[in-house]
């Protein structure tokens, strides 16, 4: 074993657990663990992502070293299939590092985008994880080598293993901050994609809901989540991957919904369809973000949708104090006073009246 190897990633782990540790924004947070994580990783381009923990899509939160060509490309190999440590295989194992070079017994070839993507650009290894909270996926993460460096080795693995739960932690927290969208919703917007993925055309709510994904200087842009649902959905057509091709991105104050499909046509074009969350939505989310167990959830939605204790306790075969017991708890775990302030956050309303009595 090496000592002094081993004490320098204690170091780095401990280090990494200090960061998270701070409440800031997704981008920030990842684009610092990224930087930590340098003098192990040795890595030259990276993407590190915040996922929608249904569809398993991420949406890239920082970038480095890596050309909109390169990543377009990585898109296809994923919508393709048949390859090794896919990324929806890495989510779908809740996998905490898992190295191309192992994958492969160390031949990198056998795998179809190292021999069409990254060995032609001059990389070598590739390292994919996920940061996960039980069956839950709130992030992941591709980062590769150059070619004349070694593969990533067990203490490595080891490495990423260590901080999942300090990420996923962070993550959630950083998530959970902004809170639900409170404003006007704008009308969904629609944007086409042309096979080769160039942009087709855009209406202008799409343009209004995407902007705020696109801050100068991101490469990849995050706004290529519209791509990587694309990408998805041509998958479904074909029949690699299961339906249906949506995605959820947080954005200031809630999230947003993407579907795509394949549009009937020769050209195989996709229509992108682009909307806020609706408030049941947000709601559910903002509740998986705060650590709300799965009774307590169906208590809360079953409040949101308007129903007395009584008729939420007869619903779910439990007592009336039971009910009042896990409502509180919500109210704990989100930070609200009683149920007219909870269904003012979950519901988007801006006054309701409480009917709980004392909450």
């Amino acid at each position: 074993m090496d000592v002094p190897a081993a004490r320098a990633r204690e170091r780095l782990a401990e280090k990494v657990g200090r960061a998270c540790g701070l409440v800031r924004s997704p981008e920030q947070l990842l684009g610092q663990v990224s930087e930590i994580l340098k003098p192990a990783l040795t890595h030259v381009a990276g993407a590190w992502m915040v996922a929608d923990p249904d569809s398993r899509i991420g949406s890239t939160a920082h970038a480095e070293g890596c050309t909109d060509e390169l990543h377009l490309a990585l898109l296809e190999q994923e919508a393709r299939g048949d390859d090794v440590n896919l990324m929806r295989d890495v989510a779908e194992h809740r996998v905490a590092a898992a190295s191309l070079h192992a994958a492969t017994g160390g031949e990198l070839a056998r795998s179809r985008r190292w021999r069409e993507v990254y060995g032609p650009h001059g990389y070598g290894d590739e390292l994919r994880g996920c940061f996960n909270s039980g069956e839950t996926v709130w992030g992941m993460y591709t980062v590769v080598r150059d070619a004349d460096v070694g593969p990533f080795d067990a203490g490595t693995i080891q490495l990423m293993t260590r901080i999942r739960p300090h990420v996923t932690a962070a993550l959630r927290t950083t998530l959970a901050v902004d809170g639900i969208h409170d404003g006007a919703v704008e009308e969904p917007g629609v944007v086409i994609l042309a096979d080769d993925d160039t942009l087709r055309s855009s209406t202008a709510s799409a343009n209004q809901l995407l902007g705020p994904l696109s801050p100068s200087g991101a490469s990849p842009d995050p706004g290529y989540v519209v791509h990587e649902v694309a990408a998805r959905a041509r998958a479904v057509a074909d029949g690699n991957a299961r339906g249906p091709a949506t995605a959820r991105i947080k954005v200031d104050g809630g999230w947003l919904e993407l579907h795509a499909a394949v549009l009937d046509t020769q050209e195989r074009s996709v229509a992108v369809i682009v909307e806020r969350a609706p408030p049941e939505r947000s709601g559910t989310l903002a509740m998986e973000l705060h650590g709300i167990t799965a009774r307590e959830r169906e208590v809360a939605e079953l409040l949101l949708a308007g129903m007395e204790l009584e008729r939420v306790a007869a619903e779910l075969w439990i007592t009336v104090e039971t009910v009042r017991g896990h409502a509180k708890s919500v109210f704990a775990k989100l930070g609200v006073h009683g149920r007219a302030e909870f269904m003012a956050r979950l519901a988007g309303r801006r006054r309701v009246e409480p009917s709980m009595g004392r909450g």
